[in-house]
C-alpha cells in the first residue's frame, strides 16, 4: 500500500508541521522576550523612583568626602572629611582627590562621587559644629530655684554653699 506519493504527502505534512512548530515557537519566544523587556522596564522605573543623579565634579572643585571608617568613639566624630580638592576626574562618577590644609582623613584617595560640596560658610561636621557653638553657649542653669544663664553672675539672694 505504501506508494512513491503516500511518502512525499508525508513528507509535505512533515514539513508543514515543522513550519508551523518553528513559527509557534519563535512566536512565544518573541512574546516572553517583550514580556522580558517590559519587565525590566518596570523594575528599573521602580528602582530609580528614589535615587537621584550624581553631581558631576569639575577639576579644582572642592569638596567633602563621607567618612567610611566605623568603630568606636567615632559618634562624636565628623561625619566628613574635608576640605578636599578634586584633581582628576574619573569613569563611572568616580574622583582623585587631594587634602587641602591640615585636617584629619587621608592626603590623596580616589573616591566615588563625594557626598557634598566644601562650604566654607559652615562647619564639615558634628564635632567642628559642636565646638563651633559651645564657645557660644548660653545654656540655662539653675542653681536653687532661680534660674540663671551661664557665665552671668549669681544673683545676690542666691548664696554659693
Amino acid at each position: 500500500m505504501k506508494q512513491k506519493e503516500d511518502l512525499q504527502i508525508k513528507h509535505l505534512l512533515e514539513d508543514e508541521l515543522s513550519e508551523q512548530f518553528i513559527n509557534k515557537r519563535e512566536t512565544l519566544r518573541n512574546e516572553a522576550k517583550e514580556n522580558i523587556l517590559r519587565l525590566q522596564a518596570e523594575n528599573k522605573k521602580q528602582y530609580n523612583k528614589h535615587r537621584k543623579p550624581a553631581y558631576n565634579y569639575k577639576p579644582g572643585d572642592t569638596v567633602a568626602i563621607q567618612r567610611t571608617q566605623f568603630g568606636t568613639g567615632l559618634k562624636l566624630r565628623p561625619k566628613y572629611f574635608g576640605p578636599y580638592e578634586v584633581t582628576k576626574v574619573n569613569k563611572h562618577d568616580r574622583y582623585e582627590v587631594q587634602k587641602i590644609g591640615q585636617h584629619e582623613g587621608p592626603n590623596f584617595t580616589c573616591s566615588p562621587a563625594p557626598r557634598t560640596a566644601w562650604s566654607s560658610g559652615c562647619p564639615c561636621g558634628y564635632q567642628l559644629l559642636a565646638d563651633h557653638f559651645r564657645s557660644h553657649d548660653r545654656t540655662e542653669v539653675t542653681r536653687g530655684s532661680q534660674p540663671r544663664w551661664r557665665d552671668s553672675p549669681l544673683p545676690a539672694a542666691i548664696s554659693t554653699r
